[in-house]
Parts: structure tokens; C-alpha cells; sequence
């Protein structure tokens, strides 16, 4: 009995080709998902590092003394504040989004901005709580709240090569560097019950 070569080596071929092919497209779809999350990195970067919007978390910060010293919630929807309050919750709900549905890198996002959304957030909280009940709708700004949670993990469990706890932190009110509140003075979710 004689075997035709030539029958085996086109199936050959044709497999090799096809598993080559494969490979390519694999690393074609990850590098192509790979730019797309650095041009979405980028993109967060250039709204966060945005003057207005680094007046915006001033004015957060701001107003969370104000807030802190008097306990009156509304003082986030004062006409002076709640633009810069809109702004600031907004962009971090949909950046929040974007990193889970994996458009913007997730690490490089927490590494540069993770413990900013942990302070924001921690600063907005009741504001975010207040809202929650006046709207009748617990799932306002949970993008938000889940970037902050991400942020406080990052620095605390999987940051390396240095670990923080980004609740032994100081936040310094933003015109007078001689008042501060740590943010462990401000009940993080699972404490308040």
C-alpha cells in the first residue's frame, strides 16, 4: 500500500495556517484591546488633570469642612457648591464605569488617581447617601462608589511595591494646610449601620 503525500501535507498546511492565523488574531484583539484602554487612560487623565476640574474637587474639599463642622448636608446643594459637587460625583460615576467595563486600565487608573476617588468619595458620601433616599434610588453614583472601594483596595491590599491605608491619611483643607481630618474620622459604608 502507497500513501499519497501529497493528500497529508495539504490538510497539514491548512491546519498550520489555520492555527497561525489564529495566533495572530489573538494577539491582534489583545493589542488592539490594549490601545484602546491606554486611549481611554489617557482620555481620565486629560478630564482629571483638567484646571476646572481640580477646582471642582477644591470646592468638594471645601465644602466637606463645611460639612464637617456644621453636620448639614445640604451644604453640598448650595448654589456656590453644587456645580463643582455635580461635576466631580459625574465624572468619577463614569469613569467608574469605564474602568469595569474595562475601557480604561484599571491599575494604572488606581495608581494615579485611586486614592483622589477614595478621598472624593469619602467626602461626598452623605451627600451620595441623601440623594440615594431623596431620589428613591439606591443605585445613584454606585460607580462611583465602586471606583472609591476599588481605589481603597488597590492602596491597601494590592499596591506594590508599598501598601496604604488610605484611611491613616490627612485631608488638608485646600486654602489652610493647618486644618486637617483624617480620613478614618470620616466613617467609611460597612461602619455605619
Amino acid at each position: 500500500m502507497e500513501y499519497d503525500y501529497g493528500l497529508m501535507i495539504a490538510p497539514l498546511v491548512t491546519a498550520i495556517v489555520g492555527a497561525m492565523t489564529i495566533i495572530i488574531l489573538g494577539k491582534q484583539i489583545r493589542f488592539s484591546t490594549r490601545k484602546h484602554q491606554v486611549e481611554g487612560l489617557l482620555e481620565a487623565f486629560k478630564i482629571l488633570d483638567n484646571e476646572d476640574h481640580r477646582k471642582y474637587r477644591k470646592v468638594v474639599f471645601s465644602t466637606y469642612f463645611i460639612f464637617h463642622n456644621f453636620g448639614n448636608v445640604n451644604v453640598f446643594r448650595h448654589p456656590d457648591y453644587r456645580g463643582a459637587v455635580g461635576n466631580v460625583m459625574a465624572d468619577f460615576d463614569i469613569i467608574g464605569k469605564l474602568v469595569d467595563s474595562g475601557n480604561i486600565d484599571r491599575n494604572q487608573l488606581l495608581e494615579e488617581y485611586g486614592s483622589l476617588v477614595y478621598r472624593c468619595w469619602k467626602c461626598l458620601k452623605p451627600h451620595v447617601d441623601e440623594e440615594r433616599l431623596d431620589r428613591g434610588f439606591p443605585a445613584f453614583m454606585v460607580w462611583f462608589e465602586w471606583l472609591a472601594d476599588q481605589g481603597y483596595t488597590y492602596w491597601k491590599e494590592e499596591r506594590q511595591p508599598k501598601r496604604y491605608n488610605l484611611d491613616d491619611t490627612a485631608l488638608f483643607h485646600p486654602d489652610n494646610r493647618s486644618m486637617k481630618i483624617y480620613l478614618r474620622e470620616i466613617p467609611r459604608k460597612e461602619e455605619q449601620t
